[in-house]
């Protein structure tokens, strides 16, 4: 299961589904206004769980961003 954000295109409103990857084509019912007029955003939130080690962090010494 991935965290997807959404954005409905006819109250603006933005929120939060958990799907799984094959299930992002269906559409989807925004919660406050229940239209289906709604698009996924690209967020980071989207990879939630991804690690390349466990130990590493974001720009340390074994990082390779610089």
């Amino acid at each position: 299961m991935s965290l997807f954000e959404y954005l409905c295109d006819s109250c603006g409103s933005m929120f939060d589904v958990e799907l799984e990857t094959a299930e992002t084509d269906a559409p989807v019912e925004c919660p406050l206004c229940h239209s289906h007029d709604t698009q996924v955003i690209p967020t980071l939130s989207s990879v939630y769980g991804y690690s390349h080690s466990a130990t590493s962090g974001c720009g340390g010494e074994d990082s390779e961003f610089r």
